[in-house]
């Protein structure tokens, strides 16, 4: 996965000329897709064909970016500790 997020990053810097902010892969996309890519490759013998399935998914993974804003971090919430076990969420009352 590492690999992958690299590879695409490296790509997305040389195609950053002229925009506002500096962009990065979006990870909820190249999670899933390069996990059904591994299996799909798996499956398949022909190292042409799971070549042409990696670039598929670096395509599609590439075009999935998001932007990275400077000065945004918010802090978390913290949760409610009155009642930290509520009855209606056990399994019987």
């Amino acid at each position: 996965m590492t690999m992958a997020k690299n590879e695409a990053n490296q790509e997305i810097e040389s195609n950053q000329e002229g925009l506002k902010y500096d962009y990065k892969v979006n990870m909820n996309i190249l999670i899933p897709r390069m996990t059904r890519t591994l299996i799909k490759s798996f499956y398949e013998e022909d190292p042409d064909k799971r070549n042409k399935l990696f670039g598929k998914a670096m395509k599609k993974i590439t075009k999935n970016l998001v932007p990275i804003r400077p000065n945004r971090s918010f802090p978390r919430r913290e949760p409610s500790r009155k009642n930290k076990y509520p009855s209606n969420k056990k399994r019987s009352v």
